[in-house]
């Protein structure tokens, strides 16, 4: 592979990167949405089922975090690269 396909290769990369990280900033908000809702239906209730839901819904915001930071540091390695390419 050229130093040119390297390059075309970590554009396309760089850019599905940054489709990936608008879906998953889509999702965070969909997420924060249905947390707000679901929390305001379980409010003042401790039913264990409630608490398994509240933990569940705290999960799934930590996992989407963590992947917003995983595809940001990708995408800061993808340019990094490219630039040292030049």
């Amino acid at each position: 592979m050229s130093i040119e396909e390297v390059k075309t290769n970590l554009g396309l990369g760089s850019r599905a990167l940054d489709e990936a990280r608008t879906t998953i900033q889509r999702a965070g908000m969909e997420l924060a949405d249905a947390t707000a809702l679901a929390l305001s239906a379980l409010q003042g209730t401790s039913h264990p089922d409630a608490e398994k839901a509240r933990a569940v819904l705290a999960s799934a915001a930590k996992e989407v975090e963590l992947t917003a930071r995983r595809v940001n540091v990708a995408k800061e390695h993808a340019e990094r690269y490219l630039k040292a390419l030049g």
